[in-house]
């Protein structure tokens, strides 16, 4: 077992709103949650936000856009994924001390994880260079937890174009799913519901 699947969490937290965001909030603990890639209006929205927020340039992906479902889907979890990327380099380099983000990392494993008890035994040690070797050795096992998608299968209504003609594979499912395949994420998974 690697030690990436020893001590992540999964938070099975759904809804629109709650889970847009969550991995930028979590995954930088190991812990691994989902978002609910179902209203591409609403990850538009999110979209803008995170660029703003970022003083990042913003560019609209508008429903004139071809495809922009999944356009709009696949640039959010890539920029999602940046953010995370982000929050976990930081944790890395934090330093150990008990208020910091890589000691709150460490104390959330569970007590049965081997990690843990190499921060454990790494606590308890007077500072020293044995004490700094073990926190470099700690700092390679901060991985991020998982950004997973959900997509109700439910969703298979028609898309069309303004001349009538249908759209090929353009249900929201399906823009979906395209939208997820597109992105940068790694080591993730989809979850299919009803809806």
């Amino acid at each position: 077992m690697n030690h990436t699947s020893e001590h992540t969490f999964h938070i099975p937290v759904m809804g629109l709103a709650y889970t847009m965001d969550t991995p930028t909030k979590v995954a930088h603990f190991g812990i691994n949650s989902v978002i609910s890639i179902v209203q591409d209006n609403l990850i538009e929205k999110m979209r803008e936000h995170y660029y703003v927020q970022l003083q990042e340039h913003f560019e609209p992906i508008t429903a004139k856009v071809p495809d922009h479902r999944a356009r709009r889907i696949t640039d959010y979890l890539n920029l999602v994924n940046r953010m995370v990327q982000k929050n976990i380099e930081a944790v890395r380099r934090a330093p150990f001390n008990p208020d910091s983000d890589i000691y709150r990392y460490f104390e959330l494993l569970p007590d049965s994880s081997a990690v843990k008890k190499i921060f454990t035994s790494m606590v308890q040690l007077p500072d020293g260079q044995q004490k700094a070797e073990l926190q470099d050795r700690l700092r390679n096992y901060v991985v991020p937890g998982t950004i997973d998608v959900n997509i109700m299968t439910k969703l298979d209504r028609n898309s069309y174009r303004k001349d009538g003609t249908l759209v090929e594979d353009g249900s929201d499912a399906v823009a979906a799913i395209r939208g997820y395949a597109n992105s940068n994420l790694t080591n993730s998974s989809v979850i299919l519901s009803a809806g």
